[in-house]
C-alpha cells in the first residue's frame, strides 16, 4: 500500500481504470482522507452515510501506514465496503474516477469536487489559514460561530468569500453521541481507575508553542492535584502523538513520559491515553484549558471552562510566526481565535485554580457564562449533525457536482506524452556534455562534470573530497558535513521521500540516501551532472528529471517529505526563486520539511559586498527575512530552525521550514 514499486504503480493504475468503469455504470465514488487521531471527526458521517447508501463505493485515503493500521484495529469486523489508498496518491485520480473527497484536513484535491469536514471548532487564527479557501468547494460548518470566523478571514483575506465557495449550515457530528447522551465508557476510561465519589477536573490544553502546556503545563497538574480533593485526568492534544523530534507538534518533549513520572506523586492524578476525548468530556465536571478548540465541545454540553491566560501565544507566536506585518491587537478578544475566553473565567496565576474550580462547582448556576447566547452559537443541528452531513452529500451526488476551483490538475494526454518524452530525448542527446550557463560562485558557468569526476578518480577522492581539497579558505573544509548534521535532526524517523532542487555533483545525495528513503527525485538542469547521477545512483530509488529551472511540475501535491536546495537559491532571481517557493509548497505533505539556505539582509553587509569582490565573486542575491516569514504566511509553513555557515564572501542562512 505504501510501496513505490512497479507493482503498486500498476495497481493504481488498475483501479483508476476500474473506479472508471464504476462510475460510467453510476456508481458513486467517495474518498475519506484519515490522517493521524482525525478518524474521530468524520466517522459518525462515515457510518451515517455507509449504512444509508451500502452500495455506494467508499475509498479510505491513510496519511501514513500508522493511521491505516490503526484504523484497521477500529474497524476489525469492516463495518462498510470499502477499499484503502494512501492519501498522497488521491491526485492520481480525477473526477472521472471519484465523485467527492471529504476531509478533515486543510488541502482538498485538484479537479475533485472537495468537502472540508473540518477538525475540531475554529480556535488560534488558524483553522482558515489563506490558501485553505482555495482548496475546498465546500465547508461543512458546525454553527454560526464557525460561519462567522470563516467570514471574518474570507474578508481578510480578500475582502469577500471566492466563488467558488459553498457554506452548508451541518453542526458538529463528533458531538452527536454526547449530545444525545448515548456515549458508552471506552476501556482506556474505566482502566484509569478514577474514585467515583470525587468531582473530575480535566485538564486538556493546546499543543501550540506558547500554548499552556509548553509553558507550565506540568505545574499547573501539579497545582491540581496537590490537595487531593479531585480526580485530576490530563488528556494530551493529539500532536504530541508525534515523534519527539517534531518539535513543532510537541515542543520536542515527551509529554506522556513527562505526566507518566507526575503520576508517581499524586494518587488522584490520572494520565488519559485514548485517542478520543468524548468520554472525558461526558464524565468531568470542570475543563481547563488555554486556546483549545475542545472548550467549546464542552460549553456546548453547557459544562464550564475555566481558561488559562496564554499572551505570548498572541504576542509571539500568532505575530511572529503566523501572521508578521499584520495587525492582530485585537485578536485575543475574539472568540473564534481566542478558544472561547468569553464563556469563562481567566486565569493569569495559577495559584488560583484552586479558589476557582470551588467557586464554579459552589456556584454551578454561574457557569458557563453567556448561557442564553452559547444555546445556539456554537452548533447547527445539535445531535442531528451525522444526519444533516449524509443529506447534503447525498445532494451534493444527485445534483452531479463537479469543481469550480481553479486547480494545477492537467489531463492526461497520450500524444503529449509521446511528444514530451521525444522532446526530452533528443534534447539530452544533442546536448549531453554541454553545461547549462548559468552564474554561479565561480561565476563562469557550471563546473564541467566529467573534468571534476576524472580528477577525483585521479586522487581517489569523491567529488565532494575533491572539491573540498581545492577550497584556500580552510572554515570551508567540512562545511557540507555540517550542515548535514544539522539539517537531519528534523528527518521523520520514518520512511521518507525526498527531492532535491540543483543535486548537481551529489554531495548530499550521497550522505542522505539511506534504507529509509523511499525515494530520492532529482531536479537538475545540467545534463552532464544528470548523466554522472544516472551512472552512479540506484534509479529504483534515485528519480532524476528533465528539470525545467523553476518548477518541480513531475512531480504530485503533498508527496514529498523533505525538500532540499543547497547553494541555489543564492544566485537565481528572485521570480525563479518564488517560482520553485510555490513548487515545494505544493508537493509537500503535513508535516513535511522545507530546507534551503539564502542570503538574506543579515548575511551581506558592505565589508562583506567588498569581500565578495575581493575574491572575484559578482553573483549574490539577497533575499530579506521578510521575504521568508512573508512566504510561510501564505503557504501553510513555519519557520522551525535556522542556522549560518560560510559560503562564498561571507555567509548564507540556512532555514528550515515546516508544512503546518
Amino acid at each position: 500500500m505504501y510501496s513505490l514499486s512497479k507493482k503498486y504503480i500498476i495497481q493504481l493504475y488498475w483501479l483508476k481504470a476500474l473506479l472508471r468503469i464504476n462510475r460510467f455504470f453510476k456508481k458513486r465514488i467517495l474518498v475519506f482522507a484519515n490522517y493521524l487521531g482525525e478518524y474521530q471527526f468524520y466517522k459518525d458521517v462515515l457510518y451515517a452515510y455507509s449504512k444509508k447508501f451500502p452500495s455506494d463505493i467508499i475509498i479510505i485515503a491513510h496519511e501514513s501506514k500508522e493511521c491505516y493500521l490503526d484504523f484497521i484495529k477500529t474497524n476489525p469486523h469492516n463495518k462498510f465496503r470499502h477499499i484503502h489508498l494512501n492519501v498522497l496518491n488521491t491526485n492520481f485520480f480525477s473526477n472521472k474516477e471519484i465523485n467527492l473527497y471529504l476531509s478533515t484536513e486543510a488541502h482538498g484535491v485538484d479537479n475533485i469536487y472537495s468537502i472540508y469536514l473540518f477538525h475540531g471548532q475554529p480556535s488560534k487564527a488558524l483553522s482558515f489559514h489563506w490558501n485553505l479557501m482555495l482548496t475546498y468547494d465546500a465547508f461543512f460548518l458546525y454553527g454560526k460561530m464557525h460561519k462567522e470566523a470563516f467570514e471574518f478571514f474570507a474578508q481578510k483575506y480578500y475582502n469577500k468569500i471566492p466563488a467558488h465557495v459553498c457554506l452548508y449550515e451541518i453542526g458538529y457530528p463528533k458531538s452527536d453521541e454526547l449530545i444525545n447522551e448515548a456515549l458508552k465508557d471506552d476501556n482506556s476510561f474505566k482502566s484509569l481507575g478514577v474514585c467515583k465519589n470525587k468531582k473530575t477536573i480535566l485538564y486538556a490544553p493546546a499543543f501550540n508553542k506558547y500554548a499552556s502546556l509548553r509553558e507550565k503545563g506540568i505545574d499547573i497538574l501539579q497545582v491540581l492535584a496537590q490537595n487531593g480533593q479531585y480526580n485530576i485526568i490530563a488528556k494530551l492534544p493529539i500532536d504530541c502523538l508525534r515523534p519527539v523530534n517534531n518539535e513543532y507538534a510537541n515542543g520536542g518533549i515527551d509529554w506522556f513520559q513527562e505526566i507518566n513520572n507526575l503520576q508517581k506523586q499524586y494518587s488522584n492524578l490520572f494520565l488519559y491515553k485514548g485517542d478520543q476525548i468524548d468520554i472525558l468530556l461526558r464524565k468531568s465536571d470542570i475543563l481547563i484549558t488555554c486556546i483549545s478548540s475542545v472548550a467549546f465541545e464542552f460549553l456546548a454540553l453547557n459544562k464550564p471552562v475555566v481558561y488559562i491566560d496564554t499572551p505570548y501565544f498572541f504576542e509571539v507566536a500568532l505575530k511572529q510566526d503566523y501572521f508578521p506585518g499584520y495587525d492582530i491587537s485585537n485578536w485575543d478578544k475574539i472568540n473564534f481565535i481566542n478558544g472561547g475566553k468569553e464563556f469563562g473565567p481567566v486565569v493569569s496565576n495559577i495559584k488560583e485554580l484552586p479558589a476557582i474550580i470551588e467557586d464554579v462547582l459552589l456556584h454551578p448556576q454561574k457557569y458557563p457564562f453567556e448561557k442564553k447566547k452559547l444555546r445556539d452559537y456554537l452548533l447547527y443541528n445539535p445531535g442531528q449533525a451525522s444526519n444533516a452531513a449524509v443529506r447534503q452529500i447525498n445532494e451534493l451526488l444527485l445534483s452531479n457536482v463537479k469543481s469550480n476551483r481553479i486547480t494545477n490538475y492537467k489531463k492526461f494526454n497520450v500524444y503529449r506524452y509521446v511528444a514530451t518524452a521525444v522532446k526530452g530525448y533528443v534534447k539530452t542527446r544533442l546536448k549531453i556534455n554541454k553545461p547549462l550557463v548559468v552564474s554561479n560562485k565561480y561565476a563562469k558557468g557550471y563546473i564541467d562534470a566529467m573534468v571534476i569526476e576524472r580528477e577525483a578518480k585521479k586522487l581517489k577522492l569523491s567529488i565532494c573530497e575533491y572539491l573540498e581539497s581545492k577550497n584556500t579558505d580552510v572554515r570551508k573544509i567540512g562545511r557540507r558535513d555540517r550542515i548535514i548534521n544539522k539539517i537531519i535532526e528534523y528527518f521523520p524517523n520514518n520512511k521518507v521521500s525526498i527531492l532535491e532542487i540543483g543535486t548537481g555533483t551529489g554531495m548530499y545525495l550521497e550522505k542522505l540516501l539511506n534504507s529509509n528513503v523511499l525515494s530520492y527525485e532529482i531536479y537538475e538542469v545540467n545534463n552532464g551532472w544528470k548523466q554522472y547521477l544516472k551512472r552512479n545512483y540506484d534509479n529504483r530509488i534515485v528519480h532524476i528529471i528533465d528539470a525545467d529551472g523553476i518548477s518541480l511540475k513531475q512531480t504530485n501535491n503533498e508527496s514529498i517529505n523533505v525538500v532540499h536546495a543547497h547553494a541555489v537559491f543564492v544566485y537565481l532571481p528572485i521570480v525563479h526563486t518564488m517560482q520553485y517557493f510555490k513548487e515545494a509548497a505544493r508537493v509537500l505533505c503535513k508535516g513535511g520539511l522545507f530546507i534551503f539556505d539564502v542570503i538574506n539582509d543579515t548575511d551581506l553587509q558592505v565589508k562583506d559586498a567588498l569581500n565578495w569582490h575581493r575574491l572575484g565573486y559578482d553573483f549574490a542575491v539577497v533575499i530579506p527575512h521578510s521575504f521568508i516569514t512573508d512566504f510561510c504566511l501564505n503557504y501553510n509553513l513555519e519557520i522551525r530552525s535556522t542556522f549560518k555557515e560560510i559560503y562564498a564572501g561571507s555567509t548564507s542562512t540556512y532555514y528550515i521550514l515546516i508544512k503546518t
